[in-house]
């Protein structure tokens, strides 16, 4: 935004603090800082979620939404997490694993689940080949050490602190570790702190299926706009003929099922894409795929995406432990798939390369915020990617 001065640093951080007198290998944080209008009374410091999202664009996105008198008075600060974006050295391991279209997600036969299987090692080694001594220091705790590195190069003695999604489970692990140094903590769209995340992400794809239920529902209200159907059951079973046309022909030869579920993901995020999607649903159903390449080209993944997945997988890998054996993905995956379709199988093999990842998992960080002076948490009721009863598990933390 024009009013918004963004100064721009680096920062330079152990990349392991439990090692002797964190001497040795170090990362570089890529930072933003938008300055308060008057007299400085805080520092808010402000990151978006993920795991692996780069966050600097967030200090001028944060401050040019604050209400005048907040604004006038806070320096609102962003950085890009170790492993992600400007930050260096940053996780990159295959370029090419999102270059549509990709396999269909849904396995119709064992060998289908075989390839997929085999596609999730294959990334794993590939991040083990070009990232190895970063991915053993990607965990929440590493990213916690960073932000009292933050803390402390800003010359504060306590820190504001809004996080969103991922980004609430970052500021309850900081609070944990260094209470006396939080002063204001929002979080918003709670991570369950009790659940890790081979477990949280079972219960997710569910919780995205129910937010992709209400869209199916507008659409179907909106039926004189769209024509998919009048019914919930129908607009939802006019997404999946899609789904299916799309697997024996991609459109336009780069969108198949897999790159459609990844645009359509966003339909469970925010009700605003909610007249785009369902307008590019009803043009392909009369013939035209225009609109739904560009919400993918929008909205899904593409190559570009790659090293914040390499970096999501980094501290997901390594903030908990994650079943070895295949059998137990595809058992549960299947089980997930059968309650849950728009999004589990997807959901399963984004997150299988955790099963031979090469560093190091530990175990769940036990979130306890009972020396914490005080905080807000904001959530919706009909959250997809962070279900409701986690802000209240939060809260009792």
């Amino acid at each position: 935004p024009d009013d918004s001065a963004v100064r721009c640093a680096r920062l330079t951080a152990p990349l392991d603090r439990g090692a002797p007198n964190a001497r040795g290998r170090t990362v570089e944080l890529a930072l933003s800082r938008v300055p308060a209008r008057t007299e400085r009374k805080g520092t808010l410091l402000v990151h978006p979620g993920g795991p692996g999202t780069p966050g600097r664009r967030w200090a001028a996105r944060t401050a040019s939404s604050l209400p005048a008198e907040v604004r006038d008075h806070y320096d609102v600060v962003a950085f890009d997490p170790r492993g992600t974006g400007a930050s260096t050295p940053a996780v990159s391991c295959d370029s090419s694993y999102f270059t549509p279209p990709r396999p269909d997600t849904v396995p119709e036969s064992p060998a289908d689940s075989s390839r997929m299987i085999e596609r999730a090692a294959d990334y794993a080694a590939a991040c083990a080949d070009s990232s190895a001594p970063l991915l053993e220091h990607m965990t929440t705790a590493d990213s916690a050490g960073d932000i009292d590195a933050i803390r402390q190069a800003l010359g504060l003695e306590r820190i504001d602190y809004l996080g969103y999604s991922y980004g609430s489970l970052l500021g309850a692990v900081y609070a944990t570790l260094h209470p006396d140094r939080v002063r204001r903590l929002v979080l918003d769209s709670a991570v369950h702190p009790g659940r890790p995340w081979y477990e949280s992400n079972l219960r997710q794809s569910r919780s995205l299926d129910d937010a992709a239920q209400n869209f199916f529902a507008w659409t179907a209200r909106h039926d004189g706009a769209y024509d998919l159907g009048a019914t919930p059951g129908e607009t939802a079973a006019a997404y999946y003929a899609t789904r299916a046309e799309l697997a024996a022909r991609p459109a336009e030869g780069t969108v198949g099922p897999a790159e459609l579920e990844s645009a359509y993901l966003i339909a469970a995020y925010t009700t605003a894409t909610w007249p785009e999607l369902a307008s590019a649903l009803a043009d392909h159903a009369q013939g035209d795929s225009a609109a739904l390449v560009a919400a993918h080209e929008k909205y899904g993944e593409s190559p570009e995406d790659e090293p914040s997945y390499g970096a999501y997988l980094a501290t997901q890998c390594t903030d908990s432990h994650w079943p070895e054996e295949p059998r137990t993905w595809l058992e549960d995956g299947a089980e997930t798939h059968a309650e849950a379709p728009f999004h589990a199988w997807s959901n399963t093999w984004y997150n299988m390369p955790c099963a031979s990842w090469p560093a190091q998992s530990r175990t769940w960080f036990d979130v306890d915020g009972g020396a914490v002076d005080d905080a807000l948490l904001v959530q919706a009721t009909e959250d997809g990617p962070t279900p409701l009863p986690g802000a209240f598990a939060m809260r009792e933390r």
